[in-house]
């Protein structure tokens, strides 16, 4: 359940960082753009871990592109409250994490950045996938340029919580409509086994 927080990180970025697979151009190209804005802004960056077992492997992975600004890691460990740390943020940055999509549930304020591109298997990777949605919204875009992570995120700085949810609800309930106490779910598994 999610639970009024004091909003601890300005903007937070959940890492798709994976050890085994070298990081794309389109997502190194896209984190330098990031910084770009925040330097342009004077922000900190927040990042949320993905490794359990490469933390500093992934840590030197972000140091080495976030040189000049104030970047702060959150490991992730079996005690991190990903959640919690999820409903803390004020403004949530995202590639293709499933953690961007149950931040959006929450009625967190994410920016989505789908960039890795339109071929087989990044295809899957569009914003809302399976949903045929347009490549640019409001909080998403499939184009790695600085003037839409600027549009974006000025659009997120200058949206309080409660008129993005009302905005974007028809959107967020689309992509991943939240089912409080799994009411959907415990009826069609009951249904089933009325029927064994």
């Amino acid at each position: 359940l999610k639970k009024k927080k004091k909003k601890k990180y300005e903007f937070l970025y959940i890492s798709v960082y994976r050890f085994h697979e070298k990081a794309s151009s389109e997502e190194i190209m896209f984190l330098k753009k990031l910084e770009k804005y925040l330097l342009k802004k004077d922000k900190s960056l927040t990042i949320l871990g993905s490794q359990s077992f490469y933390k500093n492997d992934e840590y030197n992975f972000y140091k080495n592109i976030f040189k000049n600004i104030n970047l702060i890691f959150i490991e992730r460990t079996k005690k991190r409250e990903t959640y919690k740390i999820l409903d803390q943020s004020n403004i949530s940055i995202n590639i293709d994490s499933s953690a961007g999509y149950e931040s959006l549930s929450r009625k967190n304020k994410v920016g989505f950045f789908c960039i890795r591109g339109n071929k087989y298997p990044y295809n899957s990777l569009k914003f809302g996938w399976p949903n045929y949605l347009q490549n640019r919204g409001s909080f998403w875009t499939n184009k790695n340029s600085y003037m839409e992570i600027e549009r974006i995120l000025n659009y997120l700085t200058n949206t309080n919580d409660q008129q993005f949810a009302s905005k974007n609800k028809k959107i967020i309930n689309i992509v991943m409509n939240k089912d409080k106490n799994n009411k959907k779910f415990l009826h069609y598994t009951n249904s089933l086994i009325k029927n064994v």
